[in-house]
Protein backbone atom coordinates (compact mmCIF):
# COMPACT_ATOMS: atom_id res chain seq x y z
CA UNK A 1 0.00 0.00 0.00
CA UNK A 2 1.65 3.59 -0.70
CA UNK A 3 0.44 5.63 1.77
CA UNK A 4 1.97 9.32 0.23
CA UNK A 5 3.67 11.46 -2.59
CA UNK A 6 7.02 10.49 -1.77
CA UNK A 7 6.14 6.94 -1.52
CA UNK A 8 3.99 6.86 -4.66
CA UNK A 9 7.07 8.44 -7.00
CA UNK A 10 9.68 6.10 -5.69
CA UNK A 11 7.58 2.35 -6.24
CA UNK A 12 6.72 3.97 -9.57
CA UNK A 13 9.80 5.64 -11.19
CA UNK A 14 11.34 2.07 -9.50
CA UNK A 15 8.96 -0.12 -12.06
CA UNK A 16 9.17 2.11 -14.82
CA UNK A 17 13.09 1.62 -14.53
CA UNK A 18 13.06 -2.06 -14.19
CA UNK A 19 10.31 -2.12 -17.38
CA UNK A 20 11.97 -0.03 -20.16
CA UNK A 21 13.10 -2.62 -21.84
CA UNK A 22 9.74 -3.93 -22.36
CA UNK A 23 8.54 -0.67 -23.31
CA UNK A 24 11.09 0.14 -25.94
CA UNK A 25 10.31 -3.62 -27.24
CA UNK A 26 6.27 -2.65 -27.47
CA UNK A 27 6.71 1.00 -29.09
CA UNK A 28 9.21 -0.72 -31.60
CA UNK A 29 6.59 -3.18 -32.06
CA UNK A 30 4.56 -0.13 -33.01
CA UNK A 31 6.86 1.99 -34.90
CA UNK A 32 7.16 -1.20 -37.65
CA UNK A 33 3.31 -0.98 -38.52
CA UNK A 34 3.27 1.53 -41.26
CA UNK A 35 0.16 3.23 -40.59
CA UNK A 36 0.81 6.25 -42.84
CA UNK A 37 -2.81 7.94 -43.26
CA UNK A 38 -1.90 10.09 -46.10
CA UNK A 39 -1.89 7.20 -48.15
CA UNK A 40 -4.83 5.31 -47.14
CA UNK A 41 -5.11 2.96 -50.56
CA UNK A 42 -1.51 1.54 -49.58
CA UNK A 43 -1.73 1.74 -45.51
CA UNK A 44 -5.40 1.67 -44.36
CA UNK A 45 -5.18 -1.88 -42.98
CA UNK A 46 -1.65 -1.14 -41.71
CA UNK A 47 -3.77 1.54 -39.76
CA UNK A 48 -6.45 -0.91 -38.64
CA UNK A 49 -3.79 -3.29 -37.67
CA UNK A 50 -2.12 -0.75 -35.33
CA UNK A 51 -5.93 0.27 -34.25
CA UNK A 52 -6.42 -3.73 -33.24
CA UNK A 53 -2.64 -3.94 -31.62
CA UNK A 54 -4.31 -0.93 -29.29
CA UNK A 55 -6.95 -2.17 -28.70
CA UNK A 56 -6.11 -5.79 -27.46
CA UNK A 57 -3.30 -3.96 -24.80
CA UNK A 58 -6.28 -2.06 -23.91
CA UNK A 59 -8.74 -5.27 -23.35
CA UNK A 60 -5.36 -7.07 -21.64
CA UNK A 61 -5.35 -4.88 -19.11
CA UNK A 62 -8.94 -5.29 -18.40
CA UNK A 63 -10.00 -1.95 -19.90
CA UNK A 64 -13.24 -1.66 -22.29
CA UNK A 65 -12.11 -0.61 -26.22
CA UNK A 66 -14.67 0.25 -28.60
CA UNK A 67 -13.63 0.40 -32.44
CA UNK A 68 -15.62 2.75 -33.98
CA UNK A 69 -16.65 3.82 -37.53
CA UNK A 70 -15.42 6.95 -38.62
CA UNK A 71 -18.71 9.46 -39.48
CA UNK A 72 -16.53 10.41 -42.24
CA UNK A 73 -16.45 6.87 -44.09
CA UNK A 74 -18.32 6.18 -46.88
CA UNK A 75 -18.58 3.18 -49.54
CA UNK A 76 -16.61 5.62 -51.99
CA UNK A 77 -13.89 6.55 -49.61
CA UNK A 78 -13.00 4.29 -46.31
CA UNK A 79 -11.33 5.81 -43.57
CA UNK A 80 -9.87 4.77 -40.20
CA UNK A 81 -12.15 3.83 -37.64
CA UNK A 82 -11.78 5.80 -34.29
CA UNK A 83 -10.79 3.73 -30.98
CA UNK A 84 -12.29 4.45 -27.76
CA UNK A 85 -10.93 3.22 -24.71
CA UNK A 86 -12.04 3.33 -20.94
CA UNK A 87 -10.47 2.84 -17.34
CA UNK A 88 -13.44 3.41 -15.10
CA UNK A 89 -11.68 3.45 -11.93
CA UNK A 90 -14.62 5.04 -9.72
CA UNK A 91 -17.87 6.83 -10.70
CA UNK A 92 -17.45 9.31 -8.45
CA UNK A 93 -13.58 10.22 -9.41
CA UNK A 94 -12.59 12.96 -11.86
CA UNK A 95 -12.55 11.55 -15.44
CA UNK A 96 -9.22 12.63 -17.70
CA UNK A 97 -9.72 12.43 -21.15
CA UNK A 98 -7.26 11.68 -23.79
CA UNK A 99 -6.68 12.53 -27.20
CA UNK A 100 -3.65 10.56 -29.25
CA UNK A 101 -3.14 9.52 -32.98
CA UNK A 102 -1.64 6.56 -33.55
CA UNK A 103 -0.90 6.94 -37.85
CA UNK A 104 2.32 8.28 -39.15
CA UNK A 105 3.25 10.76 -42.22
CA UNK A 106 5.64 8.85 -44.68
CA UNK A 107 9.03 8.41 -44.19
CA UNK A 108 11.82 7.12 -46.22
CA UNK A 109 15.70 7.06 -45.97
CA UNK A 110 15.95 9.37 -49.01
CA UNK A 111 13.75 12.02 -46.84
CA UNK A 112 16.80 12.44 -45.22
CA UNK A 113 16.51 9.67 -42.52
CA UNK A 114 20.19 8.29 -41.25
CA UNK A 115 18.36 4.49 -40.51
CA UNK A 116 14.64 2.55 -41.76
CA UNK A 117 12.17 5.45 -40.15
CA UNK A 118 9.88 1.91 -39.69
CA UNK A 119 12.85 0.37 -37.24
CA UNK A 120 13.22 1.71 -33.86
CA UNK A 121 16.81 2.49 -33.77
CA UNK A 122 18.75 3.54 -30.82
CA UNK A 123 21.71 6.02 -31.49
CA UNK A 124 23.78 8.44 -28.97
CA UNK A 125 21.46 7.27 -26.28
CA UNK A 126 18.01 8.86 -27.96
CA UNK A 127 15.42 6.43 -30.44
CA UNK A 128 14.92 7.18 -33.54
CA UNK A 129 11.41 5.76 -35.13
CA UNK A 130 8.81 7.34 -37.60
CA UNK A 131 5.72 8.33 -34.68
CA UNK A 132 7.97 7.18 -31.40
CA UNK A 133 6.81 10.90 -30.72
CA UNK A 134 4.26 11.87 -32.45
CA UNK A 135 2.51 10.29 -32.08
CA UNK A 136 2.39 6.50 -30.62
CA UNK A 137 4.80 6.82 -28.04
CA UNK A 138 3.14 9.73 -26.17
CA UNK A 139 -0.54 8.01 -26.54
CA UNK A 140 0.14 4.39 -25.81
CA UNK A 141 2.52 5.94 -22.48
CA UNK A 142 -0.66 6.17 -21.05
CA UNK A 143 -1.41 2.34 -21.11
CA UNK A 144 1.95 1.42 -19.84
CA UNK A 145 0.92 3.80 -16.80
CA UNK A 146 -2.65 2.08 -16.31
CA UNK A 147 -0.46 -1.45 -15.78
CA UNK A 148 1.80 0.14 -13.28
CA UNK A 149 -0.67 0.82 -11.59
CA UNK A 150 -2.23 -2.60 -11.66
CA UNK A 151 1.30 -4.18 -11.29
CA UNK A 152 1.72 -2.33 -8.09
CA UNK A 153 -1.54 -3.00 -6.26
CA UNK A 154 -2.51 0.49 -6.39
CA UNK A 155 -5.95 2.14 -7.85
CA UNK A 156 -5.97 4.50 -10.43
CA UNK A 157 -6.44 8.13 -8.97
CA UNK A 158 -8.68 9.04 -11.75
CA UNK A 159 -10.95 7.27 -14.18
CA UNK A 160 -9.03 7.28 -17.82
CA UNK A 161 -10.86 7.71 -21.52
CA UNK A 162 -8.60 7.62 -24.42
CA UNK A 163 -9.81 8.91 -28.01
CA UNK A 164 -7.19 7.41 -30.75
CA UNK A 165 -7.88 8.24 -34.24
CA UNK A 166 -6.37 6.39 -37.38
CA UNK A 167 -5.87 10.16 -39.36
CA UNK A 168 -4.89 12.46 -37.13
CA UNK A 169 -6.62 15.87 -36.40
CA UNK A 170 -9.71 14.33 -38.77
CA UNK A 171 -12.08 16.81 -36.80
CA UNK A 172 -14.29 13.89 -36.06
CA UNK A 173 -13.60 13.78 -32.51
CA UNK A 174 -16.18 16.82 -31.72
CA UNK A 175 -18.76 14.22 -32.62
CA UNK A 176 -18.05 12.00 -30.15
CA UNK A 177 -17.96 14.42 -27.53
CA UNK A 178 -21.03 15.38 -28.36
CA UNK A 179 -22.56 12.07 -28.30
CA UNK A 180 -21.14 11.42 -24.75
CA UNK A 181 -22.85 14.60 -23.48
CA UNK A 182 -26.08 13.01 -22.02
CA UNK A 183 -23.95 10.19 -20.01
CA UNK A 184 -23.29 10.32 -16.51
CA UNK A 185 -19.35 10.10 -16.79
CA UNK A 186 -19.45 12.49 -19.70
CA UNK A 187 -17.73 15.38 -17.90
CA UNK A 188 -13.86 15.45 -17.86
CA UNK A 189 -11.64 17.20 -15.16
CA UNK A 190 -9.00 17.61 -17.90
CA UNK A 191 -8.52 17.03 -21.38
CA UNK A 192 -5.13 16.27 -22.98
CA UNK A 193 -3.51 15.98 -26.63
CA UNK A 194 -1.13 12.54 -26.31
CA UNK A 195 1.92 14.23 -27.90
CA UNK A 196 2.38 17.36 -26.57
CA UNK A 197 4.31 16.93 -23.09
CA UNK A 198 2.66 19.85 -20.91
CA UNK A 199 1.88 17.12 -18.71
CA UNK A 200 2.97 13.52 -18.94
CA UNK A 201 0.78 10.84 -17.77
CA UNK A 202 3.29 9.81 -14.98
CA UNK A 203 3.19 13.39 -13.71
CA UNK A 204 -0.54 13.45 -13.93
CA UNK A 205 -1.24 10.57 -11.82
CA UNK A 206 1.19 11.52 -9.08
CA UNK A 207 -0.57 15.00 -9.04
CA UNK A 208 -3.95 13.82 -8.50
CA UNK A 209 -2.47 10.71 -6.26
CA UNK A 210 -1.53 13.31 -3.83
Amino acid sequence: MVNNREQFEDEFFKYIEENTELYIERLAEAVAIQSVSSDLANHLNDIEDMMQWTKDHIKRLNGKATLLKNPASSPERALPPILIGEFMSDPKKKTVCVYGHLDVQPASKEDGWDTDPFVLTEKDGKLFGRGSTDDKGPALSWLWVVEAHQQLGIELPVNVKLIYEGMEVSQRCPELLTSWKESDDAMFYYTMIGHQYVENPLRLMINFSA
